[in-house]
């Protein structure tokens, strides 16, 4: 027979251990760029959209908000486009 030990925080906040839809994008997203993923912002908003969850508008916005060289604490990728075309690739951003 199993048994579940629940603590009162379960049962008053049931939702307190699920991220919420930004993180769950974030997430994602991470996911997908650390993979390799490189077939533009759309593309890579559109597959962690779907993964997460989450409106694709909301992927392509913590894509926009989350992109930068890293001298921000917000910044968990960059992006450099493509010699010779106009693609853009995403990599992660190393921890500082």
């Amino acid at each position: 027979m199993t048994t579940h030990n629940a603590d009162l925080d379960d049962f008053i906040w049931p939702e307190r251990d699920q991220p919420d839809d930004e993180t769950r994008a974030v997430i994602a997203l991470l996911a997908y760029i650390g993979g390799g993923l490189s077939e533009g912002p759309q593309a890579l908003a559109e597959a962690a959209a779907k993964d997460a969850g989450v409106p694709v508008l909301l992927a392509l916005a913590m894509l926009h908000r989350h992109t930068g060289s890293g001298s921000s604490s917000d910044h968990f990728w960059d992006v450099q486009r493509v010699i010779g075309s106009n693609r853009q690739h995403y990599t992660l951003v190393p921890p500082s």
